[in-house]
């Protein structure tokens, strides 16, 4: 997708925590990051919200839980 899109994804590196696992024991993994809500923050147009999920682990995108770009905080963890 491109800039302006309702949602933009793309792929990156995160650290993968198995739910029986500590953080110490998470390990660098491949990931797929999606950013959207896109609208104004604090001015200029962007998206306000991004979210990173692990499909090779079962997970999928989940609209509710996500990092609000405008205030800089967790959402639905």
């Amino acid at each position: 997708m491109t800039w302006g899109q309702r949602q933009a994804t793309g792929t990156g590196t995160s650290t993968y925590v198995a739910p029986d696992q500590t953080t110490v024991q998470g390990s660098e993994q491949s990931a797929r990051i999606v950013a959207f809500n896109l609208g104004e923050c604090r001015g200029p147009l962007a998206y306000r919200a991004v979210t990173w999920y692990f499909p090779q682990h079962g997970e999928t995108f989940d609209p509710a839980r996500y990092i609000d770009i405008c205030a800089g905080r967790y959402v639905g963890q």
